[in-house]
């Protein structure tokens, strides 16, 4: 099966039109999202923000968005930011040379979003990935940028491809370091996120960090 990567804000972009839908309304994700390319930079801050306009008011998120892992360990990520210094972030690094963990390349992809502030401690990890005969669910109960060694420190439900993961199931398998409070929302969200994957034929999907408040997940 021929297999393409999606950069963040495309996968964010389906999450958006689909997972409201199969969760019946329980999640939803916020559809406030702006790729920046070189070619978005031949505008000024104040052109740009005129056509989205809630960089006006909000808090944002900087990342680059081409499959990189462990931004945040390698200074590339930006949090808490007003637009003005999100824009000059973005076109200090846009195009330039980086190496992380001994791999060179250019970044030219920039992810902007809205903020959402929490405690690291309230990270968790999910993902889902596809094999010929089942799907397997990993969940940390700690995710975030230090995440370290998902293979090793995750729990994990595999489940056969001719079924569903009952929202029991789910509890029952990854659950167990979750609060009590927060299992429900978290349950939902893996199974609607886990419908997504099927429906929509991912092979792998990740969410890191997945964050419950006021008994709605945000990610």
């Amino acid at each position: 099966m021929a297999q393409k990567s999606l950069r963040e804000f495309d996968a964010k972009k389906i999450l958006v039109h689909n997972l409201a839908e199969f969760s019946n309304g329980a999640h939803s994700f916020d559809d406030r999202l702006l790729q920046v390319t070189e070619a978005t930079l031949e505008q000024s801050a104040e052109t740009i923000a005129e056509s989205h306009p809630w960089l006006k008011t909000t808090k944002l998120v900087v990342k680059p968005d081409q499959l990189i892992k462990r931004r945040g360990n390698a200074g590339l990520l930006l949090l808490n930011a007003d637009w003005p210094a999100a824009y000059t972030f973005i076109k200090e690094r846009m195009s330039k040379e980086v190496v992380i963990e001994g791999v060179t390349g250019i970044i030219d992809h920039f992810l902007v979003e809205p903020f959402f502030p929490h405690e690291q401690s309230e990270e968790m990890y999910v993902s889902i990935s596809s094999s010929r005969d089942f799907d397997t669910v990993l969940f940390y109960h700690a995710g975030g940028v230090d995440i370290g060694d998902v293979d090793a420190k995750a729990v994990r439900l595999e489940v056969p491809s001719s079924h569903k993961p009952t929202i029991a199931e789910i509890t029952a398998a990854l659950l167990g370091e979750v609060s009590d409070a927060d299992k429900e929302p978290v349950a939902t969200f893996v199974q609607a996120l886990f419908r997504t994957f099927r429906e929509l034929h991912f092979t792998l999907i990740e969410v890191n960090p997945l964050v419950v408040k006021d008994g709605a997940c945000r990610a």
